[in-house]
């Protein structure tokens, strides 16, 4: 399992959410990945302020 498509949208009202996409890996008999299936959605509020480097 793997995440992709992740990215933090700053809201309107303040704060933060995050997103991101799980997916799994699909493979073969001979172990090559043949497919990549999406599992799940993400989105939560993040509870904690971010720091800009």
């Amino acid at each position: 399992m793997y995440e992709e498509e992740q990215w933090i949208q700053q809201e309107p009202r303040g704060g933060y959410v995050r997103h991101n996409v799980l997916y799994r890996a699909i493979y073969n008999e001979t172990g090559e990945c043949c497919e990549d299936e999406p599992i799940g959605e993400n989105e939560a509020i993040m509870m904690y302020a971010m720091r800009h480097c």
